[in-house]
C-alpha cells in the first residue's frame, strides 16, 4: 500500500470525525441562550377602609352593629365606626359614603329612601340579616280593648264616633289618635300615606311620639293602665313579645293587602295627603346592605365575606332582645352575652376558627 494512500485515509478519517462533531453539536445545543422568565411582583395589599356603620336607632340594628363590630375590629382588623340616626338620613349617608355598611335594610318598607340611594349606583346588598324577615303595622291595638269592642275589627271602623270617643287624647283634634313611627324613619312616610290612602284623614291624627324610648314609653304606659290606645310598631324587637307575655298581647287592624303594586305606588307619592289608595306593610326581607365605591372584595375581603355570611333567624332576634330587656342590658352587653352563649355559636361559622378565638379572647378580656 503506497504511503499516499495512507495519508489519504488519514485524512478521511478526521474529516468524518469533523462532520460528526458538526451532527452532534447542531442536534443537541441550541446556540441562542434560553431567556429567563420575568420575577413576577407580588401585589401590594390594598389599604383596610375604615368601616362606618349605619346606627340605627332600634334595639335590633344596634345590637347587630355591636355583633359585627367584635368580628371587624377585634378579630380582623378593621376600623370601626358608627353614625347614629334614623332610616332615610342614613341612607343618604350610605349614598354619600359618609356611612358605608347597613345591618338592617328593610325592603320594600324602605324602598322609596333606598331607591334614590340605588340610583346613584354605589349600593350593593351583600345577604339577608335577618332570614325570617320583620313585620310592621301602623294600626295596633291591645287584645283587652279589642276583646271590650267586638265592633273594632278594621281600619275602616276607625271611622265610627265609637273608636273616637274610644281613642281622642289631647294631642289628636278630636280625632283618634294614633301614636306613629320615630321622625327619620321611612315609615313615618307610609304611615301617613297609609292614612290618606285609606280616607281616614278626616278621623285620624298622628302622633309623633318623638324618639324610640318615647314610643316604647307611650304604648307600655296605656298597657300598663289598661288603657285604649292605637299605635305603630315592628318586630322582631322587645317590646312585642314583652305585650304579650305579660299585658295579654296585641291584635293588628284589617287592612288592603299588600301588593307590589301598591307599594310601589306608595313609593311615587311625594306628599302623603295625596295618597289615593294604600295597603298593608308587607313582611319585610332585611338586607345588609355596603356602599359598592368604599368596601370591596378586594380592599375588604374578609369583611366582604364575613357580611354575606351573617344571618338570624328572626325567633333568634327576639331571643336576644328578650334576655337584653329583661335584665336591662345596653347593645352591647347583650352582644357579648349572643357570642359568648351556646345557643348562638353559630357565629362562629362565619368565620375562620382563629378569628372565632380572637374575638372571644377581646369579649372575655
Amino acid at each position: 500500500m503506497s504511503r499516499f494512500w495512507r495519508l489519504d485515509k488519514a485524512a478521511l478519517v478526521v474529516m468524518a470525525a469533523m462532520a460528526m462533531l458538526v451532527v452532534i453539536v447542531g442536534c443537541g445545543s441550541d446556540p441562542t441562550p434560553t431567556p429567563k422568565p420575568a420575577a413576577t411582583a407580588t401585589p401590594t395589599p390594598l389599604p383596610k377602609p375604615k368601616i362606618v356603620l349605619a346606627g340605627l336607632n332600634w334595639t335590633s340594628a344596634a345590637v347587630q352593629n355591636e355583633i359585627a363590630t367584635a368580628v371587624l375590629a377585634s378579630g380582623y382588623g378593621y376600623e370601626v365606626d358608627a353614625i347614629a340616626g334614623g332610616t332615610v338620613p342614613l341612607m343618604e349617608a350610605l349614598t354619600k359614603g359618609d356611612v358605608n355598611v347597613n345591618l338592617e335594610l328593610w325592603l320594600p318598607n324602605q324602598q322609596a329612601a333606598y331607591s334614590k340611594a340605588e340610583a346613584k349606583g354605589v349600593t350593593q346588598i351583600l345577604g339577608d340579616t335577618i332570614t325570617t324577615g320583620a313585620w310592621q303595622s301602623s294600626f295596633i291595638i291591645p287584645k283587652y280593648v279589642a276583646d271590650a269592642n267586638p265592633w273594632l275589627t278594621s281600619v275602616e271602623d276607625l271611622k265610627d264616633p265609637r273608636a273616637t270617643e274610644l281613642f281622642a287624647t289631647k294631642l289628636s283634634k278630636g280625632k283618634v289618635g294614633i301614636v306613629t313611627c320615630i321622625p327619620g324613619w321611612e315609615c313615618e312616610q307610609v304611615n301617613a300615606k297609609q292614612v290618606a290612602g285609606y280616607g281616614l284623614n278626616d278621623y285620624v291624627e298622628l302622633i309623633n311620639p318623638g324618639s324610640y324610648a318615647a314610643l316604647n314609653g307611650e304604648i307600655l304606659g296605656a298597657y300598663e293602665k289598661k288603657e285604649p290606645i292605637v299605635h305603630y310598631y315592628w318586630g322582631p324587637e322587645a317590646l312585642p313579645g314583652k305585650l304579650a307575655a305579660e299585658y295579654g298581647g296585641y291584635v293588628f287592624l284589617e287592612e288592603p293587602e299588600y301588593t307590589v303594586e301598591c307599594f310601589d305606588y306608595l313609593a311615587t307619592v311625594e306628599k302623603p295627603e295625596d295618597a289615593e289608595k294604600a295597603c298593608a306593610y308587607p313582611l319585610a326581607k332585611v338586607h345588609s346592605v355596603v356602599n359598592k365605591e368604599q368596601i370591596t372584595a378586594a380592599n375588604a375581603p374578609e369583611a366582604v365575606a364575613f357580611l354575606k355570611a351573617y344571618n338570624w333567624t328572626g325567633e333568634e332576634i327576639e331571643a336576644m332582645l328578650a334576655h337584653g330587656a329583661a335584665n336591662d342590658l345596653k347593645a352591647d352587653e347583650i352582644a357579648k352575652w349572643v357570642m359568648t352563649n351556646d345557643t348562638f355559636a353559630k357565629w362562629k361559622t362565619w368565620v375562620e376558627p382563629a378569628i372565632a378565638t380572637k374575638v372571644l379572647a377581646a369579649l372575655e378580656g
